[in-house]
Protein backbone atom coordinates (compact mmCIF):
# COMPACT_ATOMS: atom_id res chain seq x y z
CA UNK A 1 0.00 0.00 0.00
CA UNK A 2 1.22 3.21 -0.53
CA UNK A 3 -0.05 4.45 2.64
CA UNK A 4 -0.03 3.13 6.24
CA UNK A 5 -2.22 3.60 9.07
CA UNK A 6 -0.53 4.99 11.99
CA UNK A 7 -1.33 4.37 15.99
CA UNK A 8 -3.76 7.04 16.18
CA UNK A 9 -5.49 5.80 13.45
CA UNK A 10 -5.71 2.61 14.74
CA UNK A 11 -6.70 3.46 18.48
CA UNK A 12 -9.76 5.39 16.62
CA UNK A 13 -10.64 1.95 14.97
CA UNK A 14 -10.42 0.27 17.79
CA UNK A 15 -12.18 3.10 19.79
CA UNK A 16 -15.20 2.28 17.03
CA UNK A 17 -15.75 -1.18 17.66
CA UNK A 18 -19.20 -1.84 19.27
CA UNK A 19 -19.16 -5.27 19.51
CA UNK A 20 -17.58 -8.11 20.38
CA UNK A 21 -17.87 -9.52 16.93
CA UNK A 22 -16.18 -5.99 15.54
CA UNK A 23 -13.39 -6.37 18.49
CA UNK A 24 -12.68 -10.04 17.23
CA UNK A 25 -12.15 -9.28 13.80
CA UNK A 26 -9.63 -5.98 14.72
CA UNK A 27 -7.59 -8.19 16.66
CA UNK A 28 -7.09 -10.51 13.49
CA UNK A 29 -6.22 -8.29 11.32
CA UNK A 30 -4.57 -5.99 13.40
CA UNK A 31 -2.79 -7.43 15.80
CA UNK A 32 -2.06 -11.03 13.77
CA UNK A 33 -1.73 -9.66 10.09
CA UNK A 34 -4.45 -12.02 8.72
CA UNK A 35 -5.26 -11.62 5.18
CA UNK A 36 -8.74 -10.76 4.21
CA UNK A 37 -10.27 -13.78 3.50
CA UNK A 38 -8.33 -15.88 6.44
CA UNK A 39 -10.69 -14.88 9.62
CA UNK A 40 -13.49 -16.66 7.93
CA UNK A 41 -11.44 -19.52 7.07
CA UNK A 42 -10.65 -20.46 11.21
CA UNK A 43 -11.44 -22.90 13.47
CA UNK A 44 -11.92 -22.25 17.15
CA UNK A 45 -9.04 -25.38 17.82
CA UNK A 46 -6.94 -22.94 15.53
CA UNK A 47 -6.21 -20.59 17.86
CA UNK A 48 -3.11 -21.48 20.32
CA UNK A 49 -4.19 -18.72 23.12
CA UNK A 50 -2.66 -20.59 26.18
CA UNK A 51 1.03 -19.94 25.78
CA UNK A 52 3.36 -17.32 26.84
CA UNK A 53 3.35 -16.69 22.89
CA UNK A 54 -0.06 -17.33 21.67
CA UNK A 55 -0.74 -17.92 17.95
CA UNK A 56 -2.89 -19.39 15.12
CA UNK A 57 -2.13 -21.99 12.92
CA UNK A 58 -2.56 -22.43 9.34
CA UNK A 59 -3.13 -25.35 7.87
CA UNK A 60 -3.70 -24.50 4.11
CA UNK A 61 -2.40 -20.65 3.81
CA UNK A 62 -1.68 -19.27 0.75
CA UNK A 63 1.59 -19.19 1.22
CA UNK A 64 1.81 -22.85 2.50
CA UNK A 65 0.90 -23.80 6.29
CA UNK A 66 2.10 -21.62 8.96
CA UNK A 67 1.47 -20.14 11.66
CA UNK A 68 0.97 -16.22 12.93
CA UNK A 69 1.63 -14.91 16.40
CA UNK A 70 -1.34 -12.83 18.37
CA UNK A 71 0.49 -9.63 19.28
CA UNK A 72 -2.27 -8.16 21.78
CA UNK A 73 -5.81 -8.86 22.37
CA UNK A 74 -6.11 -12.06 23.85
CA UNK A 75 -8.30 -11.93 26.18
CA UNK A 76 -10.70 -10.62 23.89
CA UNK A 77 -10.18 -13.93 21.31
CA UNK A 78 -10.75 -15.91 24.63
CA UNK A 79 -14.10 -14.22 25.22
CA UNK A 80 -15.00 -14.80 22.01
CA UNK A 81 -14.36 -18.69 22.19
CA UNK A 82 -16.47 -19.04 25.60
CA UNK A 83 -19.55 -17.40 23.86
CA UNK A 84 -18.55 -19.46 20.92
CA UNK A 85 -18.93 -22.53 22.79
CA UNK A 86 -22.79 -21.34 23.86
CA UNK A 87 -23.89 -21.82 20.44
CA UNK A 88 -25.10 -24.90 19.28
CA UNK A 89 -25.69 -23.53 15.26
CA UNK A 90 -21.74 -23.93 15.61
CA UNK A 91 -20.90 -27.82 15.77
CA UNK A 92 -18.31 -27.27 13.09
CA UNK A 93 -16.14 -24.82 15.25
CA UNK A 94 -15.61 -21.87 12.95
CA UNK A 95 -13.90 -19.28 14.95
CA UNK A 96 -16.98 -16.91 12.58
CA UNK A 97 -19.77 -19.03 12.13
CA UNK A 98 -22.53 -17.99 10.29
CA UNK A 99 -25.97 -19.86 10.60
CA UNK A 100 -26.86 -19.06 6.94
CA UNK A 101 -24.11 -20.76 5.34
CA UNK A 102 -24.01 -23.61 3.48
CA UNK A 103 -20.29 -24.52 5.45
CA UNK A 104 -21.28 -23.39 8.61
CA UNK A 105 -19.07 -19.85 8.25
CA UNK A 106 -19.07 -16.38 7.42
CA UNK A 107 -18.43 -14.99 3.60
CA UNK A 108 -15.13 -13.40 2.92
CA UNK A 109 -16.63 -10.23 2.15
CA UNK A 110 -18.45 -9.77 5.60
CA UNK A 111 -14.82 -9.06 6.85
CA UNK A 112 -14.43 -6.27 4.29
CA UNK A 113 -17.85 -4.71 5.59
CA UNK A 114 -17.00 -4.76 8.80
CA UNK A 115 -13.81 -3.20 8.67
CA UNK A 116 -15.64 -0.62 6.17
CA UNK A 117 -17.70 -0.03 9.37
CA UNK A 118 -15.08 0.13 11.27
CA UNK A 119 -13.35 2.96 9.37
CA UNK A 120 -16.70 4.74 8.18
CA UNK A 121 -17.43 5.06 12.07
CA UNK A 122 -13.63 5.78 12.90
CA UNK A 123 -13.77 8.84 10.23
CA UNK A 124 -9.47 7.75 9.34
CA UNK A 125 -9.10 8.42 5.86
CA UNK A 126 -5.45 8.91 4.06
CA UNK A 127 -4.39 11.97 2.59
CA UNK A 128 -5.81 11.85 -0.27
CA UNK A 129 -8.84 11.10 0.70
CA UNK A 130 -8.79 7.17 0.26
CA UNK A 131 -10.10 4.80 3.18
CA UNK A 132 -7.87 2.40 4.71
CA UNK A 133 -8.91 -1.17 3.66
CA UNK A 134 -7.75 -4.72 5.50
CA UNK A 135 -5.00 -4.29 3.72
CA UNK A 136 -3.70 -1.75 5.41
CA UNK A 137 -4.07 -3.10 8.35
CA UNK A 138 -1.83 -6.53 7.75
CA UNK A 139 0.96 -3.47 6.63
CA UNK A 140 0.73 -1.89 9.47
CA UNK A 141 0.94 -5.48 11.39
CA UNK A 142 4.26 -6.11 9.22
CA UNK A 143 5.84 -2.49 10.00
CA UNK A 144 5.53 -2.81 14.22
CA UNK A 145 6.07 -6.56 13.69
CA UNK A 146 9.52 -5.44 12.25
CA UNK A 147 10.35 -2.58 14.15
CA UNK A 148 9.61 -4.93 17.30
CA UNK A 149 11.81 -7.67 15.58
CA UNK A 150 14.82 -5.22 14.99
CA UNK A 151 14.60 -3.79 18.83
CA UNK A 152 14.62 -7.41 19.89
CA UNK A 153 18.08 -8.09 17.90
CA UNK A 154 19.67 -4.68 18.96
CA UNK A 155 19.45 -6.05 22.54
CA UNK A 156 20.99 -9.34 21.58
CA UNK A 157 23.79 -7.75 20.19
CA UNK A 158 24.36 -4.96 23.18
CA UNK A 159 24.10 -8.61 25.38
CA UNK A 160 26.40 -10.30 22.41
CA UNK A 161 29.12 -6.80 22.80
CA UNK A 162 28.90 -6.71 26.56
CA UNK A 163 29.73 -10.66 27.08
CA UNK A 164 32.35 -10.32 24.26
CA UNK A 165 30.32 -12.99 22.35
CA UNK A 166 30.98 -13.23 18.33
CA UNK A 167 27.84 -13.37 17.34
CA UNK A 168 24.37 -12.62 18.72
CA UNK A 169 23.20 -15.75 17.20
CA UNK A 170 25.15 -17.62 19.10
CA UNK A 171 22.79 -15.64 22.67
CA UNK A 172 19.58 -16.02 20.54
CA UNK A 173 20.12 -20.30 19.68
CA UNK A 174 22.02 -21.10 23.10
CA UNK A 175 21.14 -19.17 26.12
CA UNK A 176 17.85 -17.48 25.65
CA UNK A 177 15.01 -19.60 27.03
CA UNK A 178 10.65 -18.74 26.32
CA UNK A 179 9.82 -18.13 30.03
Amino acid sequence: PEYTLNLKQQRRLWKATETLEEKVVFILLVTSGLRRREPTDLKIEDLRLDRSDPYIVFYERKSDSATAPVMAGVDILEEWCGYLATLEYNRKGWLLPSKDSKDGSLSKGWVNNIYEDLVERAGVTFPDGEQPTPKHARSFWYNWFMKARLAWLRHIDYAADAQGVSSSKIINEHYLVDE
